[in-house]
């Protein structure tokens, strides 16, 4: 799934970096837009995710006035797609289509 994404998405997202072998429970791009390509791909039923939507850093228990940039950058922009074993060819197909076509 993970090689397919790389195929059809590397013109229009910020892919996961290559760093050795990887177990793919997660699978996260970077985008302008992130929050709405999440919404326009789940008004086609296709289930996307922030998986960083809080930073650390926002939990009150740790009462910090620091503004993390680059932390919260990458949070706006990042979506993380289904990349579950039991996703058919035709499913996969389906998140691929809605990624690009909300450009």
């Amino acid at each position: 799934i993970a090689e397919y994404y790389d195929d059809r998405l590397a013109d229009t997202f910020e892919l996961p970096p290559r760093q050795g072998k990887h177990n793919w429970h997660k699978y996260v791009v970077r985008t302008h837009g992130a929050d709405n390509i999440i919404e326009n791909a789940r008004a086609k039923g296709i289930q996307l995710a922030k998986h960083y939507n809080r930073l650390v850093s926002d939990e009150p228990v740790f009462n910090c006035d620091t503004e993390f940039n680059n932390a919260n950058r990458l949070r706006r922009a990042s979506v993380s797609l289904p990349i579950c074993p039991t996703l058919t060819d035709t499913e996969v197909e389906s998140v691929v289509d809605a990624l690009v076509l909300s450009f």
